[in-house]
């Protein structure tokens, strides 16, 4: 592993063991490709994530007009996920004074749990809604001055646009708001109604396992208990590094996505990890949670991972380098996953593509 690759990865965790701070240490001093890093601290969306890790004295190892700009980035991240807290905090109540179940998931968690709000700006804010309760969820979040849009907040969307993203995607289109701050145009929020697949219908059960309150940064939401947040968090994963949809424009191999289910799982004790292979069992997610734990361990190896993984290994593991191509049928990965998360050469029309269905 080249050294500055491994600076970003050990720079952007939580939590870290005293092998790793030290190892850490001895990396900041060395000659570094900072370009390199630059770039792909920005690309995976961890620039802030590794400014916030890391503490000040290895910070002065950055160059000083990078770690500004870090710096200001990190500060529209604070003010950006205010806004969408506070809003959260609001709607959330008025859900629950409805009597529906919603849970924030993905950063909407990490916001309130394991992150600084100056480290992780997320695109939008991701709820778990079961599919009965939509239409109670829709009438709320337009009383809040929300618009389903697929143009990004510009126009209320057709009402066959809402039904092909409904049947074709098993999401809806997302929801927006315009508040015009110059570091954040919008509100944006995603709902999710199957939390694996239509074929996989496990929402209710999931939420029946009972949502917590997490506290943080000010702020108290609603999401999944730790083992089906965790759950999630794997399925989401393997979603979008199995399917042509999402490889085609590299949404596979976003690091932020790794970063941030190695710091959740570093939150909890072994003890608990091996609960939550039971939860894998028991809502049959083995394929999704097996390939997280296989890739993640590429990234961060641990004989835990290890354990876990032989604990929770489906019959067949072949899949693990396979990737579902749109229109039916599967092909090989031609790239090393690890090495693709650290290559930017995609040129023009890769970086000039529009992503808005999939952020």
């Amino acid at each position: 592993m080249k050294k500055e690759v491994e600076l970003i990865l050990l720079g952007s965790i939580i939590k870290r063991t005293e092998a790793e701070q030290k190892r850490l240490n001895e990396l900041f001093p060395q000659k570094m490709d900072w370009a390199f890093i630059t770039g792909e601290l920005i690309r995976h969306r961890l620039n802030g994530n590794f400014l916030c890790s890391i503490s000040e004295e290895q910070s002065d190892y950055i160059i000083t007009k990078v770690k500004n700009t870090f710096t200001l980035l990190s500060d529209c991240y604070e003010a950006a996920n205010i806004e969408n807290m506070r809003f959260l905090e609001g709607f959330f109540k008025k859900t629950g004074d409805a009597g529906i179940s919603i849970a924030g998931l993905k950063g909407v968690v990490f916001n309130t749990s394991i992150y600084s709000l100056k480290a992780r700006k997320s695109n939008d804010m991701d709820l778990l809604v079961k599919e009965s309760d939509l239409k109670t969820f829709d009438s709320i979040i337009r009383d809040f001055g929300f618009i389903q849009s697929s143009d990004g907040g510009k126009t209320e969307a057709s009402r066959r646009d809402k039904m092909i993203q409904r049947m074709n995607y098993h999401d809806l289109v997302p929801y927006y708001k315009y508040i015009g701050l110059p570091y954040q145009p919008y509100l944006k929020v995603d709902v999710n109604f199957h939390f694996d697949s239509k074929e996989h219908d496990i929402t209710e059960a999931i939420i029946e396992e009972g949502l917590v309150n997490y506290q943080g940064n000010g702020f108290s939401i609603k999401g999944l208990n730790p083992y089906t947040h965790i759950l999630h968090l794997c399925v989401h994963f393997c979603r979008e590094a199995t399917d042509s949809l999402w490889t085609s424009i590299a949404r596979d191999v976003e690091l932020y996505k790794i970063i941030d289910i190695e710091n959740t799982l570093r939150m909890r004790s072994r003890e608990e990890l091996f609960i939550w292979c039971k939860y894998v069992d028991k809502f049959g997610l083995n394929k999704q949670c097996y390939f997280t734990l296989f890739y993640l361990n590429k990234f961060f190896p641990k004989s835990l991972y290890v354990e876990l993984m032989e604990k929770i290994q489906p019959s067949d593991i072949e899949y693990l380098n396979k990737v579902h191509v749109a229109g039916g049928g599967l092909k090989e990965r031609n790239e090393d996953f690890f090495d693709r998360t650290f290559d930017m050469n995609y040129g023009k029309s890769f970086a000039h593509r529009d992503t808005s269905r999939v952020e």
